[in-house]
């Protein structure tokens, strides 16, 4: 073709340069536990892993035997170092195994879903009517609050990162703008610190029996002639061969693209696109991991619970009766002439000879023998609650996934056991709100821009919030916190904030102050003070 190629790894690796003003190295030159290997390749490193966490978070047991099938043959040979534990998975290793039964415990799955069903849904206001219809009809025009529960929130927990996405087209009918969210494999980022200064995704397009790639750009710059930030978009356009290589195309002749405008400039002063990243991965943009997935370091939990049930499962299988037989006794193949043995599963009926003496007696003693072997079972079904509470550690209390581990535990108990799922879940619902808080600001922004042809500046004041999850009862709170207040160790405006939370507005708050005070000044204050039915005050001091 005549044309110059590269590999997919080499466009990031330029843009990475092109927008750093100075390369740092991401370790110590003195560190050299990390100089026996060179990663040339960052997109086929970090597809592996992110592939891997896919698979698992699937389920699917023909998946994951075709991941490792395929790893065996060639990701295990062409990385020896780098993938040897991999190589020794269960999965891995059955891979060549062609009668074994292998079983698939959905455990990736069903944990993450569910973390996310104890998050809950994101409740999205702004603080201006005017401002709260235009972002709510926009987020419902691209269903968002479906993409964030099915696809942004569970992808970016197995995968560690993505991103959102957001096209201006002025010459469609909506006047809103298309929010798309691109997983980890379609996703690079370009980082200057913690701060992401740059974001590349990618598009694939099949035209012709030709693949494109096509590489979407977005990052800001400053315009000294203007005295103004833009907001940019750069497009690049390429074809990949069967080798996977990259020759560069003319991205405005690809005619059959919606938009080919190589590069586009906004007068906007925050990038066109919204990093989802939950916990950070050190110097992972190296091999291009730019966020930790929840699953980092689980997987090996994961393959060891797959292989105890894999192993309970032809356990069981071979402990069903058994019947010995003589061979000669079973009735001949008409085709091969051998003999017909009885089914794996059904060996309730078996043919044998009919020889019989004159006295009626049979010539042959060929009575079939049952067997059934008596096997450990147990062992491996308590190897199993081990596992899975190594698996959920960190993640989910035993108690929020069902696993009843202290029938007598009262209700201190049970929320000190809570506290695991608070902590990840008190991290994830901060990090999402921030993340969609974002994303409201620019899509109203946008939609103002496409209103009006120019964007504001102006703050909307947007908030995010997640539905409290096992918080402790008002009874429980007035029970802890009233003490505290009678004895002069708390204010009556902190007892009062801590005891009704968000249940009044300021101008009740301020009534219940007065009340209290009132109350603790005629010492007649008492946890009967408090209607817990419906939070309004009743002062039974009186009766």
């Amino acid at each position: 073709m005549g044309k110059t190629s590269e590999k997919l790894s080499d466009f990031i690796k330029n843009q990475t340069i092109r927008f750093k003003r100075k390369e740092t190295l991401s370790q110590s030159p003195l560190d050299m536990s990390k100089k026996h290997f060179v990663i040339n390749d960052i997109v086929s490193m970090n597809r592996y892993i992110i592939e891997q966490f896919d698979v698992w978070y699937s389920g699917n047991s023909d998946e994951k035997l075709d991941f490792y099938s395929a790893s065996r043959i060639k990701t295990y040979l062409t990385n020896p170092i780098y993938f040897r534990n991999c190589s020794n998975y269960f999965w891995a290793k059955s891979a060549g195994e062609k009668s074994i039964k292998r079983t698939s415990a959905d455990l990736c799955h069903d944990i993450t879903e569910t973390l996310n069903f104890i998050i809950g849904e994101p409740k999205i206001s702004a603080e201006s009517p005017e401002n709260n219809k235009k972002i709510q009809d926009a987020l419902d025009f691209n269903n968002l609050h479906e993409i964030v529960r099915q696809v942004q929130l569970p992808y970016t927990e197995v995968e560690g990162w993505g991103t959102f996405r957001f096209d201006i087209d002025l010459n469609q009918s909506t006047k809103y703008p298309i929010i798309k969210y691109y997983d980890a494999l379609n996703t690079y980022f370009v980082k200057e610190g913690q701060r992401v200064i740059a974001v590349v995704t990618t598009d694939f397009v099949v035209k012709d029996n030709v693949t494109y790639c096509i590489f979407d750009t977005r990052y800001t710059r400053y315009d000294s002639e203007l005295d103004m930030i833009l907001s940019c978009i750069d497009k690049n356009a390429f074809e990949i061969d069967e080798s996977n290589n990259l020759s560069p195309v003319d991205i405005k002749s690809l005619v059959f693209l919606t938009d080919t405008t190589p590069h586009t400039e906004y007068p906007y002063p925050k990038i066109l696109a919204e990093p989802c990243v939950f916990f950070d991965y050190k110097n992972g943009e190296e091999i291009g991991i730019y966020g930790k997935s929840i699953w980092h370091g689980k997987i090996d939990q994961l393959d060891d619970f797959d292989q105890l049930e894999s192993i309970l499962s032809t356990t069981v299988r071979r402990s069903t009766p058994k019947v010995a037989y003589p061979v000669d006794t079973l009735e001949n193949d008409k085709v091969t002439g051998e003999a017909k043995t009885p089914d794996d599963f059904d060996t309730k009926y078996i043919a044998v000879p009919n020889s019989i003496t004159g006295d009626g007696m049979n010539i042959n003693n060929v009575v079939p023998t049952v067997i059934q072997p008596t096997l450990n079972l147990a062992m491996y079904t308590e190897a199993e609650q081990s596992k899975i509470l190594l698996i959920i550690e960190g993640l989910l209390s035993p108690a929020d996934f069902g696993i009843d581990i202290a029938k007598k535990d009262n209700a201190e108990a049970m929320r000190e056991k809570e506290r695991q799922t608070l902590f990840i879940r008190n991290t994830l619902c901060k990090k999402e709100s921030k993340i969609l808080t974002n994303v409201s600001q620019k899509t109203l922004d946008i939609t103002n821009f496409m209103e009006t042809g120019w964007f504001s500046e102006e703050e909307a004041n947007i908030k995010c919030d997640f539905d409290k999850f096992a918080n402790p009862s008002k009874e429980e709170r007035i029970n802890t916190y009233l003490p505290m207040f009678t004895s002069n160790a708390i204010s009556a405006e902190r007892f009062v904030e801590e005891i009704y939370e968000d249940e009044l507005t300021e101008e009740e708050k301020a009534e219940e102050v007065a009340r209290l005070k009132e109350l603790k000044t005629q010492d007649t204050l008492t946890s009967n003070s408090f209607d817990l039915n419906n939070g309004e005050n009743s002062d039974l001091q009186d009766n």
